[in-house]
């Protein structure tokens, strides 16, 4: 084997390996590419690293690349994804929707409302290449449907998973439901009957959980009532029965 050839395949196994390795090294390795101005070397070595997330669904679509940039001239760095999105008004065509991180700024360029499971992938992609990014919690920096601004989502909050559970069955059963039923069906009949148990039996747990949450409300709202309130519906009749003030009204008309 040629020198040549020889270093084209120790080049190639150096970039298989780098999704072994981790940010800071990729970090440095990318750093001396930029210097000696191999914008191209960079390029593919963010690919490799970042090749973990491709295939993965997000925002509606399925994530088609992932690429690295820190060129020598340009001073910046940043991962971009590509999404492979059907379109909103012909699901048939597929469109590209391309988003970016810039490493730097710690920030994702993402205004609009996600899911939670969107916003895990897009966290665990900033924590690929910086492990202290303030995207830790799959929450924190987005707008999360359901939740409006990040700011309403406290991690120390009592129960704080129960409620976060709760939103992502909801987010999980709208996809699925927004799916085309045939394709389903015929998915589900191809020997898969192990869904139809996962969510019947998750049916039953969940309804065993809201007749109990539906069960204690009542009490609990009468406990939010002030003594004097407790004192005053207690002593009100019930609105089938005729009290003295009404007989007194009544006597009024009759003169």
């Amino acid at each position: 084997m040629e020198k040549k050839d020889l270093l084209r395949k120790l080049v190639r196994e150096e970039i298989k390996s780098i999704k072994e390795i981790s940010p800071e090294l990729f970090k440095r390795a990318t750093d001396i590419s930029r210097s000696r101005g191999q914008d191209q070397r960079t390029v593919k070595m963010g690919q490799t690293f970042f090749n973990q997330f491709v295939g993965k669904p997000l925002m509606g679509g399925v994530i088609k690349d992932v690429t690295y940039a820190k060129p020598q001239q340009g001073y910046y760095e940043e991962v971009g994804v590509t999404i492979d999105q059907p379109s909103k008004t012909d699901p048939s065509n597929i469109e590209k929707r391309y988003m970016y991180y810039d490493v730097e700024k710690d920030e994702w360029d993402i205004n609009d409302e996600i899911t939670r499971a969107d916003a895990r992938i897009l966290s665990l992609i900033a924590q690929k290449i910086n492990p202290k990014t303030q995207y830790q919690s799959g929450g924190q920096g987005f707008r999360i449907k359901g939740y409006g601004m990040d700011e309403s989502i406290n991690e120390n909050k009592e129960n704080y998973m129960f409620f976060q559970n709760l939103k992502t069955i909801r987010d999980v059963v709208d996809e699925m439901l927004s799916l085309d039923p045939k394709m389903v069906d015929m998915i589900l009949s191809d020997g898969h009957d192990w869904a139809n148990d996962h969510v019947a039996t998750s049916k039953d747990d969940l309804e065993e959980v809201h007749n109990f949450l539906i069960s204690k409300k009542a009490p609990v709202e009468e406990k939010e009532l002030s003594p004097k309130q407790k004192k005053i519906a207690k002593a009100a009749p019930p609105e089938d029965k005729i009290t003295g003030a009404d007989f007194a009204a009544l006597r009024k008309s009759d003169k």
